[in-house]
């Protein structure tokens, strides 16, 4: 799962401890961060998970719960029944894949948070050995290094990857020069990772489908965003 998230999303997640806790009910399970719980979930050994992705048909024989990564309808299932579940459209996978699967997930929304100024700092000197004059341009002379962590922050929050760390510190320095306001700062650097980012939601066909606000009710909303020294909000 960490080799993953590095590929995914550019993140070196830290080693994951598993303890035992007897206070847990016997086949469930919790996930902390900093010691601070961020997910919870039950699975049950020498079972598989059936989960509802919207065009299985009838109910199963089964004990019925809800996936934890994504809260569909799911039965814990046999694997006599497995067939069965099957044939009805239910998506059908392994216990420990279930557990896999929500690990990832809260991972990913919690990214922002895993990334400390400590890792930063590491993602930095690990682009420093090949582009140290790109570095000592950007750090310290136009952004401190905690400004830089809050920008790859902010891409994480929406799920981009902060892999192409180079092109993320070439943009820094483009404008860096003009703006010290980490969110526009954000958008420039998620704009020169267009490509990038627009390949992760391509269909098979190629296209890249989108919804579009009507502009009047976009402009509502940005009429109503407040601008600070601290983010905006609306």
């Amino acid at each position: 799962i960490r080799r993953q998230i590095a590929q995914d999303l550019g993140l070196v997640v830290p080693p994951i401890r598993i303890r035992d806790q007897l206070r847990l009910e016997p086949n469930q399970y919790v996930v902390k961060m900093k010691g601070v719980e961020i997910g919870r979930g039950e699975v049950l050994p020498g079972c598989s998970l059936a989960i509802d992705n919207g065009t299985a048909s009838g109910s199963l024989p089964g004990v019925e719960t809800r996936e934890p990564a994504f809260g569909l309808k799911a039965y814990w299932v046999t694997d006599q029944n497995r067939a069965f579940a099957e044939q009805r459209n239910y998506t059908v996978v392994p216990a420990s894949s279930v557990l896999a699967t929500h690990l990832t997930e809260l991972i990913k929304r919690n990214a922002a948070s895993l990334l400390t100024r400590q890792e930063t700092s590491r993602l930095v000197d690990a682009l420093k050995e090949r582009a140290a004059k790109l570095v000592e341009e950007v750090i310290p002379d136009l952004l401190k290094l905690g400004d830089v962590q809050k920008v790859l922050q902010n891409l994480l929050r929406e799920s981009v990857p902060i892999r192409d760390l180079e092109t993320i510190l070439e943009t820094l320095g483009d404008w860096a020069t003009r703006t010290k306001d980490i969110e526009v700062l954000t958008e420039y650097v998620r704009n020169a990772l267009a490509r990038q980012i627009c390949q992760a939601y391509l269909a098979e066909d190629g296209k890249l489908y989108c919804i579009s606000l009507d502009p009047p009710l976009e402009d509502m909303i940005q009429a109503q965003v407040e601008r600070s020294d601290r983010g905006s909000f609306l």
